[in-house]
């Protein structure tokens, strides 16, 4: 079953989009942005880690936009079933060619109504480093709260960087969706 929202669609991982993938997680631009850090991956590593992937513990997907480019990898990680939980992640490519307007928004957009519609999550969380002024808008604009500051929790390039926390529950994201569809609740 694939995800549609907007001008994304969103699929399964596949063996041909591990090049991608190879490219996203090596490409430094990319890599700075984000929180944690990766070393260099091989060819040989992203296989190893696609045949081993268990999609019962994270949900994985391919961005799709509507020009047919695939600009990325989205999902859920940390799942936690129990208390209905789960962290947001996303990947896509600098490449602003293959990009489309929203494109990002888009796929948050999608992989939450899937999160809080299929799946029954009640909370996700999203977390992003403090100069990563492209992800906060962006999970603003999605109806994310924010949560807090986590100080100097993350370290690139010589220096530590403030993580932002956000949140949104699954009732926030359903108001948030029947406001732009201009229902009132």
């Amino acid at each position: 079953m694939n995800i549609q929202y907007g001008c994304v669609t969103m699929r399964a991982l596949e063996r041909k989009d591990m090049a991608m993938l190879l490219a996203i997680l090596n490409d430094p631009d990319v890599e700075n942005m984000m929180a944690g850090w990766s070393f260099p991956m091989s060819e040989e590593n992203q296989m190893k880690w696609f045949e081993h992937f268990d999609p019962n513990k994270e949900l994985r997907c391919m961005i799709d936009v509507v020009n047919g480019a695939t600009i990325g990898t989205i999902g859920l990680v940390d799942i936690d079933w129990k208390n209905r939980k789960a962290e947001l992640f996303y990947k896509v490519v600098n490449d602003i060619e293959k990009r489309v307007k929203g494109d990002v928004n888009d796929a948050t957009m999608g992989i939450l109504a899937y999160a809080f519609d299929e799946l029954n999550m009640h909370c996700i969380t999203g977390l992003t480093l403090e100069k990563n002024i492209f992800s906060q808008k962006m999970l603003k604009k999605c109806g994310f709260t924010q949560e807090g500051v986590l100080r100097k929790r993350i370290y690139k390039k010589g220096e530590y960087w403030n993580q932002v926390n956000y949140s949104i529950l699954k009732e926030e994201f359903e108001e948030k969706r029947a406001t732009e569809a201009g229902i009132e609740k």
